[in-house]
C-alpha cells in the first residue's frame, strides 16, 4: 500500500508541473473583473458526502456545513451497512463521518435517537468494509470523529477503515488514535469543532495539512477564548488527531497559487487544566443539584440512568513555571502547586454491548461552583 501511495501522490503532483501558464493568467485575469460577481449564481457547495450517528445529528450538521448541504447527511439509523448507494461515498471527493469506533474491530457505528420510535439495534453498522469497495473511485479527503477512527497500529486495509480508503485511492484521511470527544449540540466542541475548522480551512484553499494545523490553531485560540484556558477534551482533540496520506493534496485539484497562512510572531500564552483522579473518584462532595442537571444534559445522549457509572473531579492548573513560561514568570519550586477552580467535571461511564463487544461510552459535563453547566462532551 506505501507504494501505492507512493506512486498516486508522484501522478497527484506531476500534474501541478504540467499544469499550462496559460489557465493560470486567465484565472488570474478574470478575478480582477470583480463586477460579474453581481451577476453570480449563488455559491453552491460541491459534491460531499456526509454519515452521522442519529443521536448527534445536530452537531454534526453544524460541522459539515462548510462543505455539504444537510440533504446529503446519512443519518444512522435508518441508514445502516449495505443499504446505501457506495457510490454517494466514494464519487466524492470530501467525506465526513461522524460514528462510533471500536480500538479491535474495523466497522463504525452509528446509535439510535432514544426520542425516535425505530426498530433495529440500538447500535447498527453504520460503514464495514464491504462499503469501500475497490471500483476505481474514492473520496479524496475524509475527516472521521470516530473514536479510534485513526488507530491502525497493528492493522491492515482487512481491519481499518483508515487504512481502507488509502487503499482504494484516497488522499488523505484524518482521524483520532484513540477516544474521542465532540458536541452533543451546538456551539462545537472538541471533534465537532475541529472538524468545522478543517473543512473551512480547506474550503479556503489551504492544503490538507496545512487545514489540520489551522484548525488546531483556531481551536486553541476559540476554547482559550471561550474558557480561558484548554481542558482535557481540548488537549486530548489537539494530541489524537492525525493525518494520514499526503499533507499537500487541495480538495479542489492542483493549486497553482495556493493559499499559504500568515504565521503569527508572538507566542500564544496558554493555560490547560486537568482533572484529578482521587482515590475513591466518587460523587463526595458535589450537590445533588449539580448532579440532577448534569444527569440532564447527558441523559438524551447517554440513556439508561441505572446503567451508568457517576465521578466527579475538580479541575485545577498546575501553576509551574512551565504554564507560565510564555509570559516570563517564574514561581519558584516551593510555587509548583495545584491551583483548583472553580470547576468540576461530572464523568458518567456507561457499559454497552456493540457487535458483541463490551464497549464504554462516556459522557463528560463541566460544572461552576452555582452549578451552571459549562461544557458537554460525549464520546464518539
Amino acid at each position: 500500500m506505501i507504494m501505492q501511495q507512493t506512486r498516486q501522490t508522484i501522478k497527484y503532483h506531476s500534474q501541478a508541473v504540467q499544469t499550462p501558464k496559460t489557465f493560470q493568467r486567465i484565472g488570474n485575469l478574470l478575478s480582477l473583473f470583480n463586477f460579474f460577481a453581481l451577476f453570480r449564481q449563488p455559491n453552491h457547495k460541491g459534491p460531499s458526502f456526509g454519515y452521522t450517528a442519529s443521536v448527534w445529528r445536530r452537531s454534526s450538521l453544524a460541522t459539515f456545513r462548510p462543505v455539504g448541504e444537510g440533504k446529503s447527511l446519512l443519518v444512522s439509523p435508518p441508514t445502516d451497512s449495505g443499504n446505501f448507494n457506495s457510490d454517494k461515498l466514494t464519487h466524492t471527493p470530501l467525506s465526513y463521518y461522524n460514528l462510533h469506533g471500536l480500538p479491535d474491530t474495523a466497522e463504525w457505528y452509528g446509535q439510535r435517537d432514544p426520542f425516535e420510535l425505530l426498530d433495529g439495534p440500538e447500535y447498527p453498522v453504520a460503514l464495514s468494509l464491504a462499503d469501500l469497495p475497490k471500483n476505481g473511485s474514492s473520496p479524496k479527503v475524509i475527516f472521521s470523529e470516530a473514536c479510534y477512527g485513526g488507530f491502525v497500529s497493528e492493522k491492515t486495509e482487512k481491519n481499518s477503515i483508515a487504512l481502507r480508503f488509502l487503499s482504494i485511492g484516497s488522499m488523505a484521511v484524518v482521524g483520532s488514535t484513540c477516544i474521542s470527544y465532540g458536541s452533543v449540540t451546538t456551539p462545537l466542541v472538541g471533534a465537532d469543532l475541529l472538524g468545522f475548522l478543517f473543512w473551512s480551512a480547506l474550503k479556503d484553499g489551504y492544503s490538507v495539512g496545512e487545514a489540520l494545523s489551522q484548525a488546531k490553531i483556531g481551536l486553541v485560540q476559540e476554547m482559550n477564548k471561550r474558557q480561558g484556558f484548554l481542558d482535557g477534551e481540548d488537549q486530548k482533540t489537539l494530541i489524537s488527531f492525525v493525518l494520514y496520506g499526503d499533507p499537500l493534496v487541495y480538495h479542489d485539484g492542483i493549486q497553482v497559487n495556493p493559499k499559504r497562512p500568515v504565521r503569527n510572531q508572538e507566542r500564544m500564552v496558554i493555560k490547560t487544566i486537568s482533572d484529578t483522579r482521587t482515590e475513591n473518584n466518587n460523587t463526595k462532595g458535589v450537590s445533588d443539584k449539580i448532579l440532577l442537571q448534569a444527569k440532564q444534559a447527558v441523559e438524551h445522549y447517554l440513556p439508561g440512568r441505572e446503567r451508568m457509572e457517576i465521578h466527579t473531579r475538580p479541575m485545577h492548573m498546575e501553576m509551574d513555571e512551565k504554564i507560565h513560561r510564555g509570559a516570563h514568570i517564574h514561581l519558584g519550586k516551593q510555587a509548583a502547586q495545584k491551583q483548583f477552580t472553580d470547576r468540576t467535571v461530572v464523568i458518567f461511564q456507561r457499559k454497552v454491548q456493540v457487535d458483541h463487544q463490551t464497549h464504554f461510552h462516556y459522557a463528560r459535563v463541566t460544572v461552576n461552583r452555582e452549578g451552571k453547566l459549562m461544557k458537554v462532551a460525549v464520546s464518539r
